[in-house]
């Protein structure tokens, strides 16, 4: 249906007499919200912002937005237009984990969008170890060092490594260095 104004007419007969009355009925439109695709952000990061557009509908628009695991949801707010989403999910054991959220949006006349989903996706971040600390003496032959993931790391392999600073080392890209001073300490 349209949105505008329509008028409908009631008929009423009874043995033959006929009266009538009409009516005029107000067809509001609907709101009409869409959301970004699905986001994702690294535990530990401070979330991602949900953003969503809302169109039609008569202002002022009133969103809600639910999620799937309501003690968890981590919603700046409900009732804005593009909060930020920060789930408390338990990444042990996992690299990453999501959550639903659902937007509605209602305009001043009580028409409802239909409801539009978004998946916030929260990716293990990797838990690193740089090992013991190491003694190595001027012009000494070196050692190893012994980095790498932690043992309660749930971020899947392979990962990369990056040493720095790099002098000194045999390759700054590896878990297990080779450390050797030189001239320019490390």
């Amino acid at each position: 249906i349209t949105p505008g104004s329509k008028d409908v007419t009631l008929l009423v007969s009874y043995r033959g007499c006929t009266t009538s009355s009409t009516q005029n009925i107000a067809i509001n439109p609907t709101p009409v919200v869409s959301v970004s695709g699905d986001v994702e952000f690294c535990e530990g990061d401070g979330g991602v912002q949900i953003q969503a557009t809302a169109s039609g509908g008569t202002a002022p628009l009133f969103y809600s937005w639910t999620c799937d695991d309501p003690l968890n949801c981590g919603l700046s707010s409900t009732s804005v237009e593009d909060p930020f989403a920060n789930p408390d999910v338990d990444l042990t054991g996992k690299d990453a984990d999501s959550v639903r959220y659902c937007l509605t949006v209602t305009d001043v006349n009580g028409c409802a969008s239909d409801e539009v989903c978004i998946w916030v996706i929260v990716k293990a971040k990797p838990k690193m170890d740089a090992g013991p600390d190491v003694f190595i003496c001027t012009d000494g032959p070196g050692e190893f060092l012994l980095g790498g993931l932690a043992a309660d790391n749930s971020a899947p392999e392979p990962v990369m490594y990056q040493w720095s600073p790099a002098t000194g080392l045999n390759t700054p890209r590896l878990a297990n260095p080779f450390a050797r001073p030189t001239a320019t300490p490390i």
